[in-house]
């Protein structure tokens, strides 16, 4: 996560400093080289950074180029040796190559077979195939990602660097996280769409893995962040526009209170039914 902060950070920085492009360039050639999933998340940045800023970008095209450049200098090692440890874990990022794909494969004969017994086999094979299955299960694991469950209430079985049961955020989160997206409608802010789709975009390394896997998805969190911070700005904007300082003291307090009960829930224990 640090290497794609620093990436964003010095891009912003280059378009006032064009010098600084060549250590966005670093950055994101160095996020490859720390998590298998920024294998396919870094490309899908790059694109993303390209539509949205791309008249931004053509101004400093010499700088561009050396910084793509430099890039490509840096990740060309990953795909040339074939037998490091990185990129055995790309090639296990899949729905196609991990172990659950088996699984998947003896669903379809299994389904194909029963269908054949009552539809033709054009039918059976139009409905249960590879493409029909694995694009549900990526589907299935995407939608996982941004789940109730596991973004405020119990999180991901394989969350082993963060507290058991429990979610990815606190629950009072949630309030700013919807707070936030209504106001990126609403302002049609270009910066905030771009953080926005960089969330949405976010859980597609984990999904093609399995479902709402925290280490896999914890780039998601950054732009979780983001938006949050913006619902919370815009609440802190709604409160000060009140003339009573009274409804503003108790709004407030109200919502202290709140993340005050969060928290110890979060705390305590999970009762055990005998």
């Amino acid at each position: 996560i640090f290497f794609l902060l620093a990436g964003l950070y010095f891009l912003f920085v280059g378009f006032v400093k064009p010098k600084y492009f060549f250590l966005t360039a670093i950055s994101f050639a160095l996020t490859i080289y720390t998590y298998a999933a920024y294998t396919l998340y870094t490309p899908l940045l790059i694109i993303v950074i390209g539509l949205f800023y791309r008249k931004e970008l053509l101004k400093f095209k010499r700088q561009m180029l050396l910084a793509g450049f430099i890039f490509i200098i840096l990740v060309l090692p990953f795909f040339i040796l074939k037998k490091t440890t990185a990129t055995v874990r790309f090639s296990q990022i899949g729905l196609l190559q991990n172990i659950n794909s088996i699984g998947i494969t003896n669903a379809i004969n299994e389904q194909r077979g029963s269908c054949l017994t009552m539809y033709p086999s054009v039918v059976c094979k139009a409905v249960n195939n590879k493409a029909v299955a694995f694009g549900s299960k990526f589907i299935h694991n995407y939608l996982t990602h941004f789940s109730v469950n596991f973004l405020y209430i119990n999180g991901s079985v394989t969350q082993f660097s963060i507290l058991p049961e429990r979610g990815v955020s606190f629950a009072f989160q949630a309030i700013l996280l919807v707070v936030g997206i209504v106001s990126l409608f609403k302002q049609k802010n270009r910066h905030g769409m771009f953080f926005g789709l960089l969330l949405l975009l976010s859980p597609t390394p984990a999904a093609l893995t399995d479902a709402s896997h925290y280490s896999r998805s914890s780039m998601m969190l950054p732009f979780l962040i983001v938006i949050e911070s913006l619902g919370g700005y815009s609440i802190l904007r709604f409160l000060a526009q009140l003339k009573f300082p009274i409804v503003r003291f108790s709004l407030m307090s109200f919502g202290i209170a709140i993340f005050t009960f969060t928290v110890e829930v979060t705390k305590a224990p999970t009762p055990t039914l005998i």
